[in-house]
């Protein structure tokens, strides 16, 4: 009797512990998601504009085409200045590449002047000096990158660039009277230009960007006359490197995926 009792109280007991233990697991949370799967994702694509600013150098190879310093020789004015510039483009993702286009519009500040290499006679300051000068410049650019890590760009650009320069010579005798002087009309000369940078998007719109640009405005001459009626040409081999950091605002709001 007394072992039936006992047999009977151990039963009852295993059966409250098991409702009770399924009833607790129930309430329990679902399992926790492994950190690698809750991390979000940067998706690149879509619609851009922003702005960028920075430092700009340039090389202003001029030849002496009729040698009128005498015999026909070159030397290389040293312009710089600073840049500034908005933009605006669209990136399309896939996997870690992106492929996007861009354009651009802004000032180009090179500004330089060197004094022609001695020859003859007395010096002064406006003796056989060239001169470079741009302002507005515009670019339309391919872009192509790849994401290392969520939320970084690293990308490579090219394409066609236009810049507004002038270019100009001028002599004058020791008591100031001008002997020759020329300057080449404003306009916006066609080039090229490469470069490449690296993004981070700070939050969800907002970008900022750190790029370096090699512009190309191939070759340019201009005549310079002479009291006399003579026409002495000098070519113009123009080119320019930029620094700039900027930052982007990505339009129609954050995209996030998640990793499943």
């Amino acid at each position: 009797m007394l072992r039936k009792l006992i047999l009977t109280v151990l039963a009852s007991t295993a059966l409250v512990a098991t409702a009770q233990a399924s009833d607790l697991g129930s309430r329990l949370p679902p399992p926790a998601v492994p950190l690698s799967q809750a991390i979000s994702a940067y998706d690149w694509t879509g619609f851009y504009a922003g702005a960028t600013a920075g430092y700009v150098w340039g090389r202003d190879r001029m030849t002496d085409v009729a040698g009128y310093n005498g015999p026909a020789g070159s030397f290389t004015n040293h312009p710089d200045g600073g840049i500034f510039a908005v933009h605006g483009g669209y990136n399309l993702q896939n996997g870690r590449a992106v492929f996007g286009v861009e354009g651009e519009l802004g000032y180009l500040g090179l500004n330089g002047s060197k004094q022609f290499p001695p020859y003859v006679g007395v010096r002064g300051p406006t003796d056989s000096v060239m001169s470079t000068h741009s302002d507005f410049f515009a670019a339309l650019t391919g872009r192509v990158g790849f994401t290392p890590a969520d939320r970084f760009l690293i990308y490579g650009k090219g394409g066609i660039a236009f810049a507004n320069l002038k270019s100009s010579f001028i002599d004058t005798d020791p008591t100031g009277t001008t002997l020759v002087a020329g300057t080449s009309k404003k306009r916006f000369e066609p080039g090229w230009t490469v470069g490449a940078g690296i993004e981070y998007a700070a939050t969800g719109n907002w970008v900022g960007r750190l790029e370096y640009d090699h512009y190309d405005f191939g070759t340019q001459t201009h005549n310079a006359l002479s009291a006399g009626g003579f026409v002495f040409p000098f070519r113009h081999r123009t080119t320019a490197d930029t620094v700039r950091i900027g930052i982007s605002y990505k339009l129609g709001g954050p995209q996030v995926s998640y990793g499943k």
